[in-house]
């Protein structure tokens, strides 16, 4: 073999390369974390406070993924009447299994089943207010 057919096999196999990657790379979700990044991103410092209104509870809220039952348990400091919020389980490779579920804890905890939920890994996320006081925190588990 010459030094051109060499050539021409070398250009030839990087072409398909880069087709097959090509080809690739379009057949891929293009995904965000979140929808609304933007708009998130304006907000940040309210975000942020409100996080640290829930780290400086004197007893912070509590996440615990009970495997045996298959359901995910969220502890809360105190029963309060005026506790308002979401919780939002995200799944950070699709989008579309995400979950959003008002906040209506009974005697201190609220029981969510997760046995709906594919395996993998998730991020919980609680935003609420309380007393006029927003607050949010989040946890990621993995469940089976």
């Amino acid at each position: 073999m010459n030094w051109g057919k060499g050539i021409i096999i070398t250009v030839a196999s990087f072409m398909a390369f880069i087709l097959g990657l090509s080809i690739y790379m379009m057949s891929q979700t293009p995904e965000l974390e979140e929808k609304n990044y933007y708009e998130k991103d304006l907000i940040y410092q309210q975000i942020m406070t409100a996080r640290q209104n829930a780290i400086e509870l004197n007893k912070p809220v509590s996440f615990s993924y009970q495997k045996s039952n298959g359901q995910v348990v969220i502890a809360f400091p105190i029963e309060n009447p005026s506790l308002q919020g979401t919780i939002v389980f995200s799944r950070p490779s699709d989008a579309r299994q995400d979950s959003k579920l008002p906040l209506h804890p009974d005697n201190h905890q609220q029981v969510i089943p997760v046995t709906h939920l594919t395996s993998g890994l998730w991020r919980i996320h609680i935003d609420w207010t309380m007393d006029g006081k927003t607050y949010q925190s989040q946890t990621w588990e993995f469940i089976k």
